[in-house]
């Protein structure tokens, strides 16, 4: 399992959060397709919560997020702690449903690197914790999408006492 680091401090990414992940998103309203055919099969509820990411400067989310896998795990960082840990359920890219949930940012994109969740909890880690744990320098934040490589999620996963 491998670690996504999802920044959401910010006044729109804390709206997001709430919008999507607080509120699942009605899978219905993904139309037909095998896209909705898989997020059925992994919703049977009906509903999911979602979250996205812009591709990035020259892609570099998108290659990312392009590694996600069911079961991988994403951590939402805001205000020096890490406070959210969900399960990745599908990994997918949508540009008119991301637009459609979100909008677009001050530079016209949208969260289109989408992933549903088939389950979602509540943390709290301090950012130092976190920095020990993976070998960073104690000061440093999240500021952007990333990825752990298997040695640092690793870490995570003993740290949060996750089942691999």
């Amino acid at each position: 399992m491998v670690i996504y680091l999802c920044p959401a401090g910010n006044p729109v990414a804390k709206q997001h959060y709430q919008d999507t992940v607080d509120t699942p998103v009605s899978i219905s309203s993904f139309g037909a397709g095998s896209l909705r055919a898989k997020l059925d099969a992994a919703h049977p509820s009906g509903s999911a919560p979602m979250w996205g990411s812009t591709p990035g400067s020259n892609d570099l989310h998108r290659r990312k997020h392009d590694l996600m896998r069911t079961g991988d795990i994403a951590l939402f960082y805001a205000d020096k702690k890490f406070y959210s840990a969900a399960v990745i359920a599908v990994p997918f890219v949508d540009v008119a449903k991301a637009s459609q949930l979100w909008g677009r940012d001050t530079s016209g994109n949208t969260w289109e690197l989408m992933f549903s969740f088939s389950e979602v909890g509540q943390i709290d880690l301090a950012v130092e914790t976190f920095n020990a744990a993976v070998g960073y320098a104690p000061n440093k934040y999240v500021q952007g999408f990333s990825r752990l490589d298997d040695e640092k999620s690793e870490a995570v996963v003993q740290l949060l006492g996750l089942a691999p």
